[in-house]
């Protein structure tokens, strides 16, 4: 019923993204053919038009005969000012290639990408693909055939947007289309998407078969060898494919061989180190300075994966917290995950475990939504899980997620859910199969060329299982090779886990653990309280169950009391218990709380090697005074001796309730 006028009007708004008077005056509406149309109730009019309900324009556009609606979009095209406006009016007028609108879509798409819109760039760049007349020869080399970049720029695009699936599905189809450097290029985007989605070895196949069609010596060779240090788990390999790709980049200013030749910097310094070579520093720090502002996009996670392996934890978190801000500036949803799982296990690592889990549940929500697998988000809640105590409820997952690595083939799998069942077995008891099951990952990670593994922490643990089961040889074996691995990189994980591991196999030996425990000692005052506090206190542990079993009970009570604050500190339910049964075999009566506060300031000034005189004059008290109370903590702490209420009292911090008044 509304006039012709105003059905036209009605067609030109719906067709714009956002129509506004100036545009549809400039393409010959009038404000009067607008009227109609907002007596009805179907726009509003201020300076901008808008239907008044989105089915509105959806009708109206559905009802334009698509010779009219090119008519009309070619009318706009002519009209409005804005270029991307145009493109997206000429993206669909055009029907016949046309390159100058195909230009325009490109530009127009590139820069919808820079915007941070990847799924309307790839919507543009794929119709300028479709628009690029063909070529008269073949072109004299990659990235001089118009179309063959239009397709794998809106390939790009399209995994930029992290729709996965659909990335997968036009990679094949285009790599089918092209040849040579460009359909090595498909391919390879092909392989970045496995990766992401299925793992190593489909991501590896489809590389390999991008190299086969890429020049030996060419660009693309190196981009597809520096994708291969990544993809390929197996240190050898990766260093050799770093090392091809350092060698075939050009050493230049250009952005993207400047960012490949970082990528493969990185790559060999982190995967020499895995091979167990010393750690080049200076490579790290060459591809640090070479990155500039910027985290390298292929490899720009080692740093954060160094730091995290040497115990850096805050300096992780800083490169990683550089890495999310331009993931989420740029839009880059498949990095968000990736730094945001590293972060997760950084954070476990430091004892921050609700944090870990509440970066681990964004992982999940962005994991889903991009449709790859969940493994590493299932291993990492998993660990954190058996670290809390909750054997039964994540046994099921670390089992599954066992079965599924071996059907696959899948070694990263193997390896980080092998430590996980062993864990398990460890602490529900089952101290032979876990020793079992560590001896079978060893032998994996030895075929794997893999010898240091700078994710996996699981000697300790060995040995205690090796302990636990009676086979102190292997344990003493075990030994060694932690002791290899602190001799090749210490870290503060080496150097706490050698420690208790050494007083653990000397008490299981009958022998007496008196050095052992200054080093242990040693090392716990030489690691920051804050940087590893599960292993800290499972040190604590162990140096309590060795004090007790040498009679010691006042250091037993002070270092088990010290083991159980820690684990409850952390949540770590099944340790805290654990080490209360070990308290309470300890055979002390008290504890420092049922202290008065006069016994417990005489019981500190004692401690510190204060005379019974010299305490009676500071606390204004006579001598007798002095002994009766001393008498009295002695009794309460289960200890005879000056000696053990030092070890008992030596650690209360200042300003404690321990901490005498002045």
């Amino acid at each position: 019923s509304l006039p012709e006028r105003t059905l036209t009007a009605l067609r030109l708004v719906a067709l714009l993204t956002a129509p506004t008077v100036a545009e549809l005056r400039a393409v010959g509406v009038d404000a009067a053919d607008l009227d109609p149309a907002e007596e009805a109730g179907l726009i509003e009019v201020r300076q901008d038009v808008r239907f008044c309900h989105p089915l509105h324009a959806n009708a109206v556009r559905a009802g334009i005969p698509d010779g009219l609606r090119r008519r009309l979009q070619l009318r706009l095209a002519a009209a409005v000012a804005d270029p991307d406006e145009r493109a997206r009016q000429l993206a669909r007028a055009i029907t016949e290639p046309d390159e100058t609108v195909a230009s325009e879509l490109e530009a127009s798409g590139r820069r919808q990408w820079a915007r941070g819109v990847p799924s309307l760039a790839a919507e543009l760049l794929d119709r300028a693909a479709a628009l690029t007349p063909p070529a008269g020869a073949a072109p004299a080399r990659s990235g001089d055939d118009p179309t063959a970049r239009r397709m794998l720029g809106a390939l790009r695009a399209r995994y930029d947007s992290g729709d996965h699936a659909a990335t997968a599905a036009a990679a094949d189809r285009v790599a089918s289309m092209l040849s040579g450097d460009d359909k090595a290029a498909a391919l390879l985007i092909a392989a970045v998407v496995a990766f992401v989605t299925e793992g190593h070895p489909p991501a590896i196949r489809l590389a390999h078969r991008a190299l086969e069609h890429a020049r030996p010596a060419g660009g693309m060779a190196s981009r597809i060898h520096a994708h291969l240090a990544v993809f390929d788990d197996r240190p050898d390999a990766a260093v050799e494919h770093g090392e091809r790709a350092l060698a075939l980049t050009p050493d230049d200013d250009d952005p993207d061989h400047r960012d490949m030749r970082c990528s493969a910097m990185l790559m060999v310094f982190y995967n020499e180190v895995r091979a167990g070579r010393p750690a080049r520093l200076d490579l790290l720090e060459k591809a640090l300075q070479l990155e500039g502002e910027q985290p390298s996009w292929l490899a720009g996670s080692v740093p954060g994966l160094w730091w995290t392996a040497v115990d850096e934890h805050e300096r992780a978190w800083a490169r990683m917290d550089r890495q999310l801000a331009h993931a989420r500036a740029t839009g880059d949803e498949p990095l968000q995950l990736e730094v945001l799982l590293h972060l997760v296990q950084s954070l476990m690592l430091a004892g921050r475990w609700d944090s870990a889990e509440q970066h681990l549940a964004h992982a999940r929500l962005l994991g889903e939504q991009l449709g790859g697998g969940l493994d590493e988000q299932d291993y990492l809640q998993a660990q954190i899980g058996i670290y809390r105590g909750d054997l039964d409820r994540y046994g099921p997952i670390v089992t599954a997620g066992l079965h599924r690595a071996r059907r696959e083939g899948d070694s990263w799998g193997m390896r980080v859910y092998g430590v996980l069942d062993a864990q398990l077995a460890l602490h529900s008891g089952q101290a032979r199969r876990a020793a079992d099951s560590y001896a079978d990952l060893a032998a994996a990670l030895s075929a794997h060329g893999l010898v240091e593994p700078l994710a996996l922490r699981w000697e300790p643990d060995w040995i205690e299982a090796c302990v636990a089961a009676g086979d102190l040889d292997r344990a003493a074996a075990v030994l060694e090779q932690l002791a290899g691995r602190h001799r090749r990189l210490p870290r503060p994980w080496t150097t706490l886990g050698l420690a208790r591991s050494r007083v653990l196999l000397q008490a299981a030996r009958g022998g007496d653990t008196g050095a052992e425990l200054a080093e242990l000692d040693s090392a716990l005052a030489a690691v920051p309280s804050g940087v590893l506090p599960l292993d800290r206190a499972r040190c604590l542990l162990v140096a309590g169950l060795a004090h007790r079993r040498a009679r010691r009970r006042g250091q037993a009570h002070s270092r088990l009391t010290e083991a159980v604050a820690g684990f409850e500190a952390l949540g770590a339910k099944a340790f805290a218990a654990r080490a209360r049964a070990e308290l309470e075999r300890s055979g002390v009566r008290g504890s420092q709380a049922e202290l008065t506060p006069t016994e417990r300031r005489v019981a500190t000034l004692a401690a510190r090697g204060r005379t019974n005189r010299a305490i009676a004059e500071t606390l204004f008290i006579s001598a007798k005074t002095v002994e009766a109370n001393l008498a009295r903590a002695y009794r309460k702490l289960g200890i005879t001796s000056r000696a053990e209420l030092g070890a008992t009292l030596g650690s209360a911090p200042a300003g404690s309730p321990l901490e005498p008044r002045t």
